[in-house]
């Protein structure tokens, strides 16, 4: 029950919206009645399917929706006030789809991890109520969660970019980007519990191990929407610098797929704003590495991931940190050419 207490900014800026206008409050209670359910009932469960992966339970849903906040925070205007949000914020509407697809987005891993996105139709099939106000809600909140992993889902799974509900615009292919890029914000420490996986990481399959110590080494991820950008915060000791992990059987330093990873939601990023609406871009994520190391002061390299700058750009700047000359032949152990 400890995530029912957990109830974020943007649900009771959602409440005050349905309490202010008698037409909305049962999508608010529809909506709350399948977060109780949902999170209690089905997400506790998907850990027992997803072994040796980092958290997609409950926690996970209750930090994204915590993370709506600061992504948000200048398009949901109940965040100040009762009013109904203009035409240029997110509407009612809009918000009970961005929130009900949150919720259902992971539930689909408890029939196991691949295609886990259109898996969630089977279960929400199956539930005797399924909280939606209507079919039509409950089809484009689906249609989100199944666009939100995968190579280019949102055009693929969300048939149309606007549509009309009860005479407001609802851009849905906007709100299914901001929950799939949400989804890949919410990363690092939060995700992983050390005293456990240090319990069972010698046990586990070897390719997921990275996945943990990459999360491991994420301090902090803050969406600055004033600023149009995305500060990344991660440190690492330098004796770990060029530890090497399995990933899909071949050997990854920790300081590449570090710099991978960070690359990778920088490419989410620039998928983002193919559908984003004025005042919620981001253009550039701020990249904060601290490397630390026993005896000396730490030392911290910033760098700009954005449409220009990315992984390759990295090493070139950052040749000091490159495995390539640190690990004798890594670069064709990761199947590259000389």
């Amino acid at each position: 029950m400890k995530n029912l207490v957990k109830i974020s900014r943007i649900e009771k800026a959602f409440y005050e919206m349905a309490k202010a206008d008698l037409k909305f409050q049962e999508y608010f209670f529809t909506y709350y009645a399948q977060k109780l359910i949902f999170l209690n009932q089905f997400y506790p469960h998907i850990e027992g399917t997803l072994t040796g992966y980092t958290d997609h339970g409950p926690d996970h849903i209750t930090r994204i929706l915590m993370l709506y906040e600061k992504m948000l925070k200048n398009n949901i205007s109940a965040f100040e006030s009762v009013d109904i949000p203009s035409s240029g914020n997110i509407n009612f509407y809009e918000l009970y789809l961005l929130l009900c697809a949150t919720i259902l987005h992971d539930v689909g891993n408890l029939l196991g991890r691949f295609d886990h996105p259109e898996k969630a139709k089977i279960i929400v099939d199956k539930v005797k109520n399924n909280f939606f106000v209507d079919d039509e809600m409950k089809r484009y909140a689906l249609q989100m969660v199944s666009a939100h992993s995968g190579e280019d889902t949102i055009k693929k799974h969300i048939e149309r970019e606007d549509v009309d509900y009860k005479n407001e615009e609802i851009n849905l292919r906007f709100l299914g980007a901001i929950l799939r890029f949400t989804d890949e914000l919410e990363e690092g420490r939060v995700r992983v519990d050390r005293t456990y996986y240090d319990s069972i990481k010698d046990t586990m399959d070897q390719n997921q191990r990275i996945f943990w110590e990459i999360s491991l080494l994420i301090n902090r991820i803050t969406p600055n929407p004033d600023g149009f950008e995305i500060e990344i915060c991660a440190e690492i000791d330098e004796k770990n610098l060029f530890n090497l992990y399995k990933k899909k059987e071949k050997d990854v330093a920790l300081i590449d797929e570090l710099i991978f990873r960070i690359d990778k939601i920088n490419n989410e990023r620039k998928y983002y704003m193919e559908f984003v609406r004025k005042h919620l871009e981001y253009r550039e994520i701020i990249f904060n590495l601290t490397i630390t190391s026993t005896g000396n002061s730490p030392i911290t390299i910033s760098y700009k991931f954005n449409n220009d700058q990315g992984y390759e750009k990295f090493w070139k700047y950052q040749t000091h940190l490159n495995p390539e000359n640190h690990i004798k032949d890594y670069f064709l152990q990761k199947g590259g050419v000389a």
